[in-house]
């Protein structure tokens, strides 16, 4: 049996499950595989397998990319957002991209899709971007699964960033009931401090743009004093009417 693939990139290689190879150092060339038996071949990248192995049964299979990446999926720091890009050099049939994101313990979320900038699917290539306004703080993975016109899909690269603690902000300050507490990871701990340093509320932070409730406390000037997992402190003072 005869397997040939083709494509744009010198880093994919086809290959017998779980076996290693090699791909062609011509990244235009066809990599064929002829090993007389029927096998699961799959496509490799840098030794790990995103794509689907292929139960391949017929003599000669070709298969190619929907997509081939001019430029691996990259994330950049924008003020407090993560910036990512990536560049096509080819598609064909291809849908959208999901971009997914997870922490270093967390598992991979949908942050957004972009859909494919040719109306059919299919074109020579084009630059794309996205930001994700809302990042944890940490180090993040972020990944594209590409999805093509009949709904199979493949993975890109995995771009990691580092993101520090944005500094804290409180809106609106003054306040009559409540405020927005901005700049803070989930799960750190919020206290509240009165002028003569007794603490009026305590309780932990369910998200990075988190709502509290100050309707009840007197009126006066407090100290908000977050406390982060990292045991990295943030403090900020407003006023309640």
């Amino acid at each position: 049996k005869q397997v040939t693939f083709t494509s744009s990139r010198s880093d994919f290689y086809l290959s017998p499950y779980g076996v290693g190879g090699g791909g062609s150092s011509d990244p235009n060339a066809s990599y064929s595989v002829n090993d007389g038996s029927d096998a699961t071949y799959g496509f490799y990248r840098n030794n790990t397998a995103p794509f689907p192995y292929l139960d391949i049964t017929s003599n000669i299979y070709s298969y190619t990319l929907p997509v081939n990446y001019s430029k691996d999926l990259h994330a950049t720091l924008q003020n407090k957002n993560v910036l990512l890009t990536w560049s096509t050099g080819t598609e064909i049939n291809n849908r959208y991209f999901d971009l997914q994101r997870k922490s270093n313990d967390g598992e991979w979320i949908s942050v957004g899709h972009i859909n494919s900038k040719y109306t059919n699917g299919s074109g020579d290539g084009v630059d794309y971007s996205f930001i994700d306004h809302y990042p944890t703080v940490g180090k993040l993975f972020y990944r594209l699964v590409q999805y093509d016109q009949d709904n199979k899909s493949t993975m890109s690269n995995v771009a990691s960033i580092d993101v520090a603690s944005p500094f804290l902000t409180i809106a609106p300050n003054p306040v009559i009931d409540r405020f927005r507490l901005i700049g803070v990871a989930a799960g750190s701990i919020l206290n509240i401090y009165n002028i003569l340093g007794q603490l009026i509320k305590n309780q932990t932070i369910m998200s990075q743009q988190y709502l509290v409730d100050v309707g009840s406390i007197p009126s006066g000037v407090y100290i908000i004093k977050v406390v982060e997992k990292s045991g990295a402190t943030q403090s900020i003072k407003f006023v309640k009417k």
